[in-house]
C-alpha cells in the first residue's frame, strides 16, 4: 500500500483566515504589511536595540522622514548583494565589493532596476517604554521594474510576501546578540524575513517557509573609523565622482550618511558596514 507524505505551509492552519491582504483603500494599491521590529529577537536569536538613533529617526525632521515625505523611499527585490556586474573582454563578469566607499554607496542606493515597490509611510508601533518591543508596519504598493513580483506575492493567498530592513549596524565582538542600527536605508522584499512577524501571513487584517537552518552569513566589511572616513572623503573629491553624481539624490545621500556616522563614532572606533540577509535582519 502506497504512502503519500505532504508538506504545506501550516502559518494559517486553524485560524480560518484565507492568506487574502486587502489594499487599504477600495480599488487601491497600497497595503499595510508588517516590516519587522526593534527589541525583539529575530529567528537568528539576534535583537536589535531601539538607540538613541532609531528614535531620531521618528522625528519629523529626520533624514528618513524626510525621504519618506518627499515620496523618495523604495524597495528593491531582495537585498543588495556584495557583488556588481561589468563588462571584461567582451563578456559580463560578477566582480566583488571589496571597496569600503563601494560598499557604503551600495547599500546607501537603491538600483532602478532592481526596484519592486514603493513605501508611503512608515508607521512606528510603541508598545511601552524604550526596552519594549517596536514594531514597523510600511504602506508599500507595487512599483518598478519588478513591481509585477511584489504584485504577485501579496495577491497571492498561498504567498507570505516579506519584507527585511536595510541597515548599518555598530561593530560588534563575537557571539554579541544585541546589535546597534546606525542607518536606516531602506526595506527590501525578501523570499524568508529575518525576524519571523516581517511577513503578510502575521499582519493585522489579514483575510512562509519558516526555515530552521540560520546558515546565510551576512555580507559586511570591517574598517576603522580613519579608514572609512579617508576612503570615502577621498573619492567624494574625486572629478570622476563629482562629473557623475554632483548635485544628485546619490550624492545628497552618500554625504548625509557620512554626516550621520561622523555623529555616532569617534575616530578610534571600528566601523562594520553590514548589510544584513533574509535570515539575519528583518
Amino acid at each position: 500500500m502506497s504512502k503519500i507524505i505532504t508538506f504545506g505551509s501550516t502559518v494559517l492552519e486553524g485560524t480560518g483566515k484565507k492568506g487574502i491582504l486587502h489594499p487599504m483603500e477600495p480599488g487601491g494599491h497600497y497595503y499595510l504589511i508588517n516590516a519587522g521590529g526593534f527589541n525583539i529577537e529575530n529567528r537568528g536569536g539576534i535583537k536589535y536595540r531601539f538607540n538613541d538613533y532609531l528614535r531620531e529617526c521618528m522625528r519629523p525632521e529626520s533624514d528618513l522622514n524626510r525621504r519618506v515625505a518627499e515620496g523618495q523611499v523604495q524597495c528593491e527585490l531582495g537585498h543588495p548583494p556584495q557583488y556588481y556586474y561589468e563588462w571584461v573582454q567582451g563578456r559580463i563578469v560578477q566582480t566583488p565589493i571589496t571597496d569600503i566607499f563601494q560598499w557604503i554607496h551600495r547599500l546607501r542606493t537603491v538600483l532602478e532596476p532592481n526596484v519592486c515597490g514603493k513605501i508611503r509611510k512608515i508607521h512606528w508601533i510603541m508598545t511601552g517604554g524604550e526596552h519594549d518591543p517596536v514594531y514597523n508596519k510600511i504602506e508599500v504598493r507595487p512599483f518598478g521594474v519588478h513591481k509585477q513580483i511584489m504584485e504577485d506575492s501579496l495577491t497571492d493567498p498561498d504567498n507570505n510576501t516579506a519584507f527585511s530592513m536595510r541597515t548599518v549596524t555598530k561593530p560588534q565582538k563575537m557571539g554579541d546578540r544585541v546589535r546597534e542600527v546606525d542607518y536606516f536605508s531602506t526595506y527590501d522584499l525578501v523570499i524568508e524575513p529575518g525576524m519571523l512577524h516581517a511577513c503578510k501571513f502575521r499582519t493585522d487584517g489579514l483575510e512562509s517557509f519558516m526555515a530552521n537552518q540560520m546558515n546565510a552569513a551576512p555580507a559586511e566589511m570591517t574598517a576603522s573609523f580613519d579608514e572609512v572616513l579617508y576612503v570615502c572623503e577621498r573619492e567624494l573629491q574625486k572629478d570622476a565622482f563629482m562629473t557623475q553624481y554632483a548635485g544628485t539624490e546619490s550624492h545628497n545621500q552618500i554625504t548625509s550618511m557620512l554626516d550621520q556616522l561622523k555623529k555616532s563614532y569617534n575616530h578610534r572606533t571600528p566601523v562594520k558596514l553590514k548589510m544584513s540577509n533574509s535570515l539575519a535582519a528583518f
